[in-house]
């Protein structure tokens, strides 16, 4: 067995040939060590990791994107491997959901929430809620919410607390942060 490499590659037209395209071999993406269909050893696919390649292309908007296949040492001549002329690209797309906005948080107690330049002032810990998490693909999304909070007596932090939740479609969640009493003794 020798192993076989995928590559990112420059585009290829009809007057590329192997010895052309010497200098179209941008990124390796992944070696496989395969060996079908030669005596004693059925056919089969052949599978390569392209996320690399495809991340690349979509970061730099191209519209298009080229593959090569390549022995990882092109002068060995048991290297050599035949691929049928139908492979196919295999994508996964997650899109990332929108931050939350300020509108779908609430407090109890304190109501809604507010930026930090218009602090709720409040005793308790919080249980806070956020209404209307959607992921676009309509997956699982996990919330996580921080919390910083003052003493009475002047601007010094306690500390951040955080709890992530799960919350699948449209649904509401929620949870509290301790609910431990903070006034000052």
């Amino acid at each position: 067995m020798r192993p076989v490499e995928l590559w990112r590659t420059k585009g290829f037209t009809s007057g590329t040939t192997w010895d052309s395209s010497s200098d179209n071999w941008l990124d390796h993406l992944d070696t496989q060590n395969e060996a079908h269909g030669s005596s004693g050893c059925s056919a089969s696919d052949v599978e390569f990791n392209a996320t690399t390649g495809v991340r690349y292309a979509a970061a730099h908007n191209f519209s298009t994107t080229s593959f090569g296949l390549r022995a990882s040492d092109e002068s060995d001549p048991y290297g050599w491997k035949r691929f049928t002329n139908d492979a196919y690209l295999r994508v996964h797309h997650n899109m990332p959901p929108q931050q939350i906005r300020m509108s779908q948080l609430s407090m109890c107690p304190g109501g809604s929430c507010h930026s930090p330049s218009a602090a709720v002032r409040i005793r308790t810990l919080p249980s806070i809620t956020a209404s209307d998490v959607t992921d676009p693909d309509g997956d699982q999304v996990s919330v996580q919410f921080s919390l910083a909070w003052e003493q009475m007596r002047g601007d010094e932090r306690h500390g951040k607390g955080l709890v992530a939740l799960r919350c699948l479609g449209r649904r509401r969640c929620g949870d509290s942060l301790g609910g431990k009493d903070t006034r000052d003794r």
